[in-house]
């Protein structure tokens, strides 16, 4: 999910050096809406980065904020 331009914690890196960013996006839609932005030097895929074992995985309502992590209650 991109939250605008120039919002990536990254951005200052590759506008100073030729870099390229390769993303992970498990969610396939979403991963599907960054791939369609064609933004150069950006290259998406559909993967989990873990170490292997089988954890659960928390979706929000905001995809961005989804995690290995379970949100922590308030109270």
């Amino acid at each position: 999910m991109t939250l605008g331009a120039d919002t990536e914690a990254y951005a200052k890196l590759m506008a100073a050096l030729p870099c390229e960013v390769i993303g992970f996006e498990p969610q396939a839609a979403e991963c599907a809406k960054l791939q369609a932005l064609n933004r150069a030097g950006h290259t998406y895929l559909p993967y989990w980065i873990g170490d292997g074992s089988r954890r659960t995985f928390y979706e929000c309502n905001f995809p961005a904020t989804s995690s290995l992590f379970e949100r922590m209650s308030r109270d």
